[in-house]
């Protein structure tokens, strides 16, 4: 594997995990008796000691949950707010993703089904299909399937072999004729790649 790919594949993969964002908040609040628990006053340090002891996989858990939300919360605003590296990007028949991605919201589900009863065997089974799940968003270029960048104003678009983030209007990237009275070519966008077929356009450089 070459550096190039690599550096692809740990950009898509890193898109693919902030792309449950939703998913982490929603299990934080089904497990936040557990966290406020650490806040509950004990009778002393024993009872307490008890209590982490008791809960330490949730709790656990919980601390690695929110350092993912952390991180991924920090690498969509990393690939969002990259600068314009290139200024020739040239968009044509845009395609909006919106189908794609409510049907990928869908998944969210799937985990949620294990999180009261406890059963070991059905949390290995849906880490297993996360998994999965990541290698098929990744090996098949899947990174517009991200509800995280809808947050943030920006909305994944299909042009031809590239993948297109933007917070640019759907309307203005199909009206892709250069401004310019006298030049009849397409208009040119300035944005970044952040992967091989993966660009960033923003609203701010281009005005």
């Amino acid at each position: 594997m070459t550096r190039n790919s690599a550096k692809t594949n740990c950009v898509k993969w890193s898109i693919f995990i902030s792309s449950y964002i939703p998913l982490y908040f929603f299990i934080l609040i089904i497990t936040s008796d557990k966290l406020f628990g650490l806040f509950r006053p004990q009778k002393n340090w024993c009872e307490y000691s008890r209590y982490l002891l008791k809960n330490s996989g949730e709790l656990l858990f919980i601390i690695v949950l929110v350092l993912v939300i952390i991180c991924s919360f920090w690498t969509v605003r990393q690939i969002l707010n990259a600068s314009a590296t290139n200024h020739n990007i040239i968009v044509c028949d845009v395609k909006s993703s919106q189908d794609t991605i409510i049907s990928y919201i869908a998944t969210y589900l799937l985990p949620l089904t294990t999180l009261d009863n406890g059963n070991i065997r059905l949390i290995i089974a849906n880490v297993g299909l996360f998994l999965v799940i990541g290698f098929l968003y990744v090996k098949l270029n899947l990174i517009y399937l991200n509800p995280t960048f809808l947050f943030f104003g920006y909305v994944p678009y299909f042009s031809k072999s590239k993948i297109i983030i933007s917070n640019v209007s759907y309307e203005k990237l199909r009206n892709n004729k250069s401004q310019n009275r006298n030049d009849e070519h397409e208009k040119k966008w300035n944005g970044a790649y952040i992967a091989n077929g993966i660009v960033v356009i923003r609203k701010e450089d281009n005005e």
